[in-house]
């Protein structure tokens, strides 16, 4: 059943156009309108590196000194913590350090297990996240 729907899905992509040329290779001839909207996706991902993941904040406050303090804390993860980055935001009134780069919240809560007692105050937040290093 599984195998039957995978070619069904694949010959209805291809408008039944796909043919074997040889033994292991496969050509596909498509429409334009599928090459177009595939260059829009690679074009729009180029343009927007970022995808929807989680961080965890550790700070936000909007106090007179709230700038600096959230400099000094940034600085102080980082030292702690140098494989794990540490971002600095301004959103109008507070500003924020959020840390991390999490495709899953199981992943964020892992480590945020680890740093709950030096950040009392920190919780996980989804936020669009840099692409993970290949």
């Amino acid at each position: 059943m599984k195998k039957f729907t995978i070619i069904a899905i694949f010959v209805a992509m291809t408008g039944g156009a796909a043919t074997a040329q040889a033994i292991g290779s496969i050509k596909v001839k498509s429409q334009p309108a599928i090459e177009q909207l595939m260059q829009k996706h690679v074009s729009y991902n180029i343009q927007h590196p970022k995808i929807e993941g989680y961080r965890i904040r550790i700070y936000r406050d909007n106090s007179g000194n709230a700038r600096q303090r959230s400099q000094d804390i940034s600085e102080r993860f980082s030292e702690q913590f140098s494989d794990i980055p540490a971002y600095r935001s301004y959103d109008n009134p507070y500003f924020k350090v959020s840390v991390g780069d999490f495709r899953t919240k199981d992943d964020a809560l892992k480590f945020y297990i680890n740093i709950k007692r030096q950040y009392p105050t920190a919780y996980i937040v989804l936020e669009d996240i840099n692409f993970p290093a290949l």
